[in-house]
């Protein structure tokens, strides 16, 4: 993986490619494209999920500031902006062609092992020893600035975000 152009205030990671030319939100299926469906299907394929919770308040602040310059939290906005969400795809501006109907021998998703952003150095930890590679701790780029997710919430915003993602929720047994 490298860095496609400058480094731009702190949101550099949006701007990683690698030597397929793919970004870092590439689906299961664009990979199978690139490498071929024999070859996906030797590698070890892995992915990383975050509490959706979190991760909305995350790209809320990211748009703001990205868009608006601002770094500041309203309610009322980021209400109306979940609102506008049918689905985390509509959010993020990425579209996936199906999650549950790309799984072959992968066990969900088309990947093999998933970490949780909530404890991502002890699966790193994981990952580490199944790839047989030495672990070296992760650096921190892109954090966002704002407290704990679960502040900015109120019951019906809780509700969208619960609707929005109930499948990531089940089945990967979040809580708020």
């Amino acid at each position: 993986i490298y860095l496609k152009g400058k480094p731009m205030d702190g949101v550099e990671s949006l701007e990683t490619m690698n030597s397929y030319g793919l970004g870092k939100h590439a689906t299961c299926q664009k990979w199978v494209e690139v490498l071929g469906e024999k070859s996906y299907r030797e590698n070890l394929v892995f992915s990383v999920v975050r509490n959706p919770w979190d991760r909305m308040v995350s790209h809320f602040f990211h748009q703001r500031k990205c868009k608006e310059g601002t770094g500041d939290f309203d309610g009322d906005f980021f209400f109306r902006w979940l609102q506008k969400a049918k689905s985390i795809e509509s959010i993020i501006h990425y579209k996936t062609s199906g999650r549950w109907r790309f799984t072959w021998t992968k066990p969900i998703l088309g990947v093999d092992f998933i970490l949780r952003f909530e404890s991502l150095d002890e699966d790193w930890k994981h990952l580490c020893t199944l790839l047989e590679i030495p672990y070296l701790p992760l650096n921190q780029r892109n954090q966002g600035e704002h407290d704990n997710y679960r502040q900015y919430y109120n019951a019906a915003s809780y509700k969208i975000v619960a609707e929005i993602c109930q499948w990531e929720i089940d089945y990967f047994d979040y809580r708020f």
